[in-house]
């Protein structure tokens, strides 16, 4: 009998002699931390850690179980609000040290087991042209760069990670069967996410401030908390309200399709996922939900229709358990001095010029894109954010046109590209009555298209938790794609003559 691990096969009679000495130098190290009384958490945690790994290796280094680790340390352990306890020669956070830790397996993997290999995507086009214009922008913009090279280096490296991140999971999920697999852990993590987001709003404690009580090897920076006319916005474990909601209005669709697909149960942490997106009392992810909707029954009116009618059950509900959160949002979209008191409000300047542009002020922005209109003035060199001692631009609240800014026409080409090419690639799995798969595709394509909405209105790639599950989803997509395109070419082949 052979086992699989992380990609590899093994053959019986694996012995844990490296894993043994590691644990035996672990626990030495954890008794000299004991005799002169520092680091004794860190050296314990790791020794757990360590310990599980041996016990379970099987089971932990399988590569849905990996993906899964780098998935929940990005939707558990909020970033930036936590550092290592560790002192290292570089910051890094959690994620980073999940991300790099996944990827060096994978990366080793592909250099001595044959069975393991990169892959090709159905996305590799427009994915090549938005990493070949975020390099060049960089290269053709010296001048600029050069200052902000620490700056740009990490904003680089930071998206390079999550294209890389895209190749693993298009690589080692080979099977619709995984697809569904990390679809269904995605959507029972967003449901946790959303149900401590309403204890959040409802109770003002944040269970993920207290992260390190689970994971003492980190160490806490500070809480984020804000509010709205006294409605507390939950933060969840986001950089902010609006991430929060449109990371779980990403996770809508598909629990949607796998409460319609798969089994009714899966209604059930949809629906909590809705009522932890209204608690974060944010107009940006109903927008995105919007977007979402007119895709799934413009894809699936069938599966779509019955459901309408429990609109008015979930207000209801939404109403009990996240009271104020409907009519602070109805009120943000339609405020009491109409049409022109919203622009007006959304015009506001700060009195810096470097802290916030005000959504409705694109146009000066965008003639100040035009001095670069190719490639842009390169990625990482608009610096915002209000503790941001290298702060030099505002926040614009646009992804789209802060994209612009970046990278230029070819990168906002490439960016449109990869969206439009997702969608109608996954309309035409969605649309097939023979897949069994339709709904979920029809799920993908929802949740990228609301996505692609939200940038409208947010600053989506700066905020890492959402823009890292956006590119899962994207990932995912790609491989069930791939998946259904190999099913019709191989049945093609059965009936040819």
């Amino acid at each position: 009998m052979e086992t699989h691990v992380a990609g590899r096969t093994r053959s019986p009679g694996w012995t844990p002699d490296i894993g043994a000495g590691l644990i035996v130098a672990c626990s030495l190290l954890l008794a000299a931390t004991v005799v002169v009384d520092r680091g004794i958490e860190p050296v314990a945690a790791m020794l757990i850690v360590l310990s599980s790994v041996v016990a379970w290796h099987r089971t932990i280094l399988s590569w849905p179980a990996l993906i899964g680790f780098v998935i929940a340390s990005v939707l558990f352990v909020p970033v930036g609000r936590y550092a290592l306890a560790i002192k290292l020669p570089i910051g890094l956070e959690f994620y980073r040290l999940t991300v790099a830790f996944v990827l060096l397996i994978w990366f080793a993997s592909l250099l001595v087991d044959p069975a393991v290999r990169l892959r090709r995507t159905p996305l590799d086009g427009p994915v090549g042209l938005i990493v070949a214009a975020s390099i060049c922008s960089v290269a053709v913009n010296f001048g600029l760069v050069a200052p902000l090279a620490q700056a740009v280096l990490k904003g680089m490296t930071l998206f390079l990670s999550f294209v890389i991140f895209f190749y693993f999971i298009a690589s080692v999920v080979t099977s619709v069967s995984g697809v569904v697999a990390l679809t269904k852990f995605i959507v029972a993590g967003g449901a946790i996410v959303a149900a401590f987001a309403v204890v959040e709003q409802r109770t003002g404690f944040n269970v993920f401030d207290h992260v390190r009580t689970v994971l003492p090897f980190l160490q806490f920076e500070g809480a984020a908390g804000l509010s709205r006319y006294g409605l507390i916005r939950a933060t969840g474990s986001a950089d902010h309200p609006i991430a929060l909601g449109v990371l779980l209005a990403l996770c809508l669709p598909l629990g949607l399709a796998l409460a319609r697909s798969r089994s009714i149960l899966w209604a059930v942490p949809t629906v909590v996922t809705l009522v932890g997106m209204m608690a974060t009392v944010s107009r940006t992810p109903i927008m995105a939900i919007a977007a979402s909707l007119v895709v799934f029954l413009w894809l699936r009116p069938h599966d779509m229709r019955p459901l309408l009618p429990l609109v008015i059950p979930m207000a209801i509900l939404i109403k009990i358990v996240a009271p104020g959160s409907i009519g602070m949002v109805k009120g943000l979209f339609f405020p009491s001095g109409g049409t022109q008191a919203l622009i007006a409000q959304q015009s506001t300047l700060a009195a810096d010029p470097t802290l916030l542009s005000g959504r409705a002020n694109f146009w000066p922005r965008l003639v100040d894109g035009m001095r670069r209109p190719i490639l842009g003035q390169g990625v990482g060199t608009r610096q915002t954010g209000e503790s941001n001692p290298l702060r030099n631009a505002p926040i614009l609240d646009n992804q789209w046109l802060g994209t612009f800014l970046d990278v230029g026409l070819v990168g906002l080409f490439a960016w449109l590209w990869l969206m439009v090419s997702s969608v109608r690639r996954l309309s035409r799995v969605a649309r097939d009555r023979a897949s069994p798969d339709g709904m979920l595709a029809a799920a993908f394509a929802a949740s990228i298209t609301g996505f692609a909405v939200a940038m409208l209105t947010y600053d989506a790639l700066a905020f890492i938790q959402a823009a890292f599950v956006f590119w899962v989803i994207v990932a995912l997509s790609a491989v069930l794609v791939r998946a259904h395109s190999e099913a019709v070419g191989s049945q093609a082949g059965d009936v040819r003559p």
